[in-house]
């Protein structure tokens, strides 16, 4: 699922990482440049944030709820 307003390309793809400390990685890969699209936010699923690769591919990292 994308954010609002976000539309994906026909054909893409979009890969999900799931780990351990969302805000964690969130903060590394924003110290490392890394293009990010949402920050991180809890979903009915878990918490998650949506970035982009160097040719513009969405990377979803997620971390589901527990219980």
């Amino acid at each position: 699922m994308l954010p609002p307003g976000l539309a994906g390309q026909p054909g893409g793809v979009e890969l999900g990482l799931e780990v351990a400390d969302v805000d964690a990685v969130f903060h590394k890969w924003k110290e490392k440049g890394v293009q990010t699209v949402t920050p991180p936010m809890d979903l009915p699923f878990g918490r998650t944030f949506v970035a982009r690769d160097p040719e513009g591919h969405l990377i979803r990292v997620y971390r589901m709820k527990q219980g």
